[in-house]
């Protein structure tokens, strides 16, 4: 084995999350997972039940905008190493 060259670069990216590309790219009007809607507003909004019904209301309605997160991430990095 060799080791790397200085400008061999590999990225492994991972999530422990199933709804990632949801995230990333967007999806249709769908009915989540209650329990990650929950833990999510609990995370991102200081959120309770109700809050977390009302985010699993308006993505049953309209759906969810992609976010672009691992894009951005990757971004993020470019010419730092």
């Amino acid at each position: 084995m060799q080791p790397p060259k200085p400008d061999d670069l590999t990225l492994i990216l991972g999530t422990n999350v199933d709804y990632v590309e949801d995230v990333e790219e967007g999806a249709p009007p769908h009915e989540p997972h209650w329990e990650s809607i929950v833990k999510w507003t609990r995370r991102k909004l200081g959120g309770d039940k109700q809050t977390a019904g009302a985010v699993f209301h308006k993505i049953k309605q309209e759906g969810t905008e992609g976010q672009g997160p691992v894009g951005k991430a990757i971004d993020n990095l470019e010419g730092k190493y």
